[in-house]
């Protein structure tokens, strides 16, 4: 089983673009298998803000983020968004978004309690799920599949 873990990326660090990913792979059995859009991209571990493409090299170029992230959605069994780790609207993640309904990938979106940012219709209608806390997510993941 494939999962599509979506998420703000830009203006992050590495460490919180991926830590919730490793997270969530470490609670899930073996075997559903995380894709991320940050494998293979080790070398921004340094960075403290994310860059939003580089067109130095092809997987972070903005063709080859958006080629890779369309086959990723279109490919997994359930797309999974965490939108808990902005402070502002991923438009990438809404993108990615869109595919997974139009491919009718459940939607599992974590959010937090309290949010402000993504109180929009079309997060609450595409969602099949909203939850607050990774543990949570991981449940429903663990019984869907």
């Amino acid at each position: 089983m494939l999962i599509y873990t979506a998420g703000p990326i830009t203006g992050l660090s590495y460490d919180t673009s991926t830590n919730w990913r490793d997270n969530l792979k470490k609670i899930l059995p073996k075997n559903i298998q995380i894709i991320s859009p940050m494998r293979g991209k080790d070398y921004l571990k340094e960075s403290k803000k994310i860059e939003a493409w580089d067109e130095n090299d092809p997987l972070r170029s903005k063709k080859g983020i958006v080629t890779r992230d369309r086959f990723d959605v279109s490919r997994c069994d359930l797309f999974f968004a965490n939108l808990s780790t902005s402070s502002k609207i991923s438009i990438g993640t809404m993108v990615e978004f869109g595919w997974a309904d139009f491919k009718r990938k459940p939607i599992i979106t974590l959010l937090k309690k309290d949010d402000i940012i993504y109180q929009h219709p079309f997060i609450y209608e595409l969602s099949s799920f909203i939850v607050h806390d990774l543990n949570t997510a991981a449940e429903i993941i663990k019984n869907f599949l």
